[in-house]
């Protein structure tokens, strides 16, 4: 069976981030993740409870490897969009949640037309 920090090496691939930006998700330096992902060090109470939260991963499979990677109430799809949109300046958050509620609407017999004017926003707005 697999340990903890495997499991988190695993499932950073799996979303498909860099150790970089899993770090910083999680509010760790690369470098300990990396101690984390080598089975240097192990990774601490708090640390987990920022993975469990922040990609919705479920505490069994994280903890025993045991059960599905997400929680039943989030998956890697709802991962992945959250990586996307939380990357785009605060103008094009606003048109991603726009093209998205969009989508939702959909059926295989509607359509939707994307409209998304950010030039009217400040540009000092961006992340």
């Amino acid at each position: 069976m697999s340990s903890v920090n495997a499991r988190i090496k695993e499932l950073r691939k799996t979303i498909g981030l860099t150790q970089a930006k899993f770090a910083e998700r999680i509010a760790v330096s690369k470098t300990y993740l990396g101690e984390i992902e080598n089975h240097v060090k192990n990774a601490n109470e708090r640390v987990l409870r920022l993975i469990f939260s922040e990609f919705e991963v479920s505490e069994q499979w994280l903890r025993t490897g045991e059960g599905e990677i997400f929680r039943e109430d989030g998956d890697i799809y709802a991962v992945k969009a959250k990586e996307i949109v939380q990357s785009l300046s605060t103008p094009l958050q606003m048109c991603a949640l726009n093209i998205l509620e969009g989508l939702a609407e959909l059926n295989d017999t509607t359509s939707f037309e994307i409209k998304c004017d950010v030039s009217k926003n400040d540009s000092t707005d961006n992340k």
